[in-house]
């Protein structure tokens, strides 16, 4: 089995024969995955019931990708208000991060609205 060197954060591509496995080099004592917190979760459980394309399934999914890879703190109590009254709510309270998925979370609410 032949390895290329890589620095960390890129990819190596490793060759048992005619197949090829990508793995991603990362620093001794990084997880890959970190707790959602409960808020954040039940947010993402319903943006995915909101979901009704391609585009919808694939914001739910880079969204959990950041909330796993980066630490996000968010006020639980805003946080249930946003979910219970989207339109109205100011979201300069939140980081720049996840600012971009919560306005499509409002557009997904706004859409099944009748």
């Amino acid at each position: 089995m032949r390895c290329s060197a890589a620095r960390i954060g890129q990819f190596v591509v490793i060759d048992p024969g005619s197949d090829f496995f990508f793995l991603h080099i990362m620093p001794n004592g990084t997880k890959r995955k970190r707790s959602i917190s409960p808020a954040l979760d039940k947010l993402i459980g319903q943006m995915e019931d909101l979901s009704t394309d391609a585009v919808d399934a694939e914001v739910c999914k880079r969204f959990r990708l950041l909330l796993e890879t980066n630490e996000i703190n968010v006020n639980a109590d805003v946080l249930k208000k946003f979910t219970a009254n989207p339109q109205d709510t100011d979201l300069s309270v939140f980081g720049d991060d996840i600012r971009p998925f919560l306005r499509h979370f409002r557009f997904m609410h706004k859409r099944q609205l009748p």
